[in-house]
């Protein structure tokens, strides 16, 4: 007889779309290392499904991949009118999590996230009790796991089509233009809040660090990608090589097309950030952080593991966890 399978669903938790890819990541890794026992249906993920392939294929996020009932729920989902969404979600997700409790052999894990509750991830965890469990919290967390998957997890986001066509054509421009290009994300909207403001850097130290990244490669012809979360003063850098991304504010693209050219780029340059480590990540490119307003920019504090050196960081870690 085939060992029993057990479905676990990741109903909520965590902020937007870099929390989120990171979350799944974590999932998928996870899952991977299961032996087929365990199954992971990601409902968090469903809204950014559409700009992967495979989850264009496979809307209801569901792992190990293959055909169910939950994917055309997951395209129902997309032709809902947004206001039935924002609305729905909010009772879906709490909703799923009461249901969870009181429906018999299906368990529910709520996590903490306010006292940082964190619950690491290993192959034998729910195995031989219910057949289905429901998860919610933020660090749902299997780092081990996915440095040994990063190859099959990062295979699982490959952009979508439109996008990726989008995003490839300007980095080959500039790449006819450039020797090096460096993804520089400017991040600011939330940043003045966020953590105390410590990372809500002055336009000012961008343009040093713009400055810096030139000088500490003579003779190279050095391109800047430069995106953030909202509209850039481009006047400031008028005499450097600075271009925004087709998905910056200025350019008015979609902002995954910025996560993607910056995942293109040779260096993705960030103040803290799940949003520009992913980017890394998914292009595999060395991460450069931005740990405070007078940082001079040197090479030896390139983080050349991205995420994982990311994670290690005592400052950056603060993001990606």
């Amino acid at each position: 007889m085939a060992p029993a399978v057990t479905t676990v669903v990741y109903a909520h938790g965590g902020g937007r779309f870099g929390n989120q890819f990171l979350r799944f990541a974590h999932w998928l890794a996870w899952a991977m290392e299961c032996e087929n026992r365990t199954r992971i249906i990601d409902l968090a993920f469903w809204p950014y499904a559409p700009l992967f392939a495979t989850w264009e294929s496979y809307p209801g996020c569901l792992y190990p991949l293959q055909r169910s009932w939950i994917h055309s729920l997951a395209r129902l989902r997309r032709w809902t009118p947004q206001q039935i969404i924002r609305h729905g979600e909010w009772r879906m997700e709490r909703w799923i999590a009461r249901g969870a409790r009181r429906c018999p052999g299906v368990a529910a894990v709520a996590l903490n996230d306010a006292a940082g509750e964190e619950m690491p991830l290993t192959p034998e965890m729910f195995r031989g009790g219910a057949r289905a469990v429901v998860c919610s919290g933020w660090k749902f967390t299997a780092w081990a796991a996915l440095e040994r998957q990063e190859n099959k997890v990062r295979a699982l986001f490959k952009p979508a089509i439109e996008p990726a066509a989008i995003s490839d054509a300007f980095v080959a421009a500039l790449r006819q233009r450039y020797d090096i290009l460096i993804g520089l994300f400017v991040r600011r909207g939330d940043y003045r809040e966020w953590a105390d403001g410590r990372y809500h850097y002055p336009w000012e130290s961008y343009v040093r660090w713009i400055r810096d990244l030139g000088a500490l490669y003579p003779g190279r012809r050095v391109g800047v990608v430069l995106t953030g979360d909202e509209a850039l003063p481009l006047s400031l850098w008028a005499e450097l090589p600075v271009v925004p991304a087709t998905g910056s504010v200025n350019a008015g693209g979609h902002w995954f097309e910025s996560f993607l050219e910056l995942a293109a780029c040779d260096y993705v340059v960030s103040p803290p950030s799940t949003f520009s480590a992913c980017a890394a990540f998914l292009g595999n490119r060395p991460l450069w952080p931005l740990w405070r307003s007078d940082q001079k920019l040197s090479i030896d504090q390139i983080m050349p593991r991205h995420i994982f050196d990311a994670r290690r960081d005592a400052i950056f870690s603060i993001a990606v966890q």
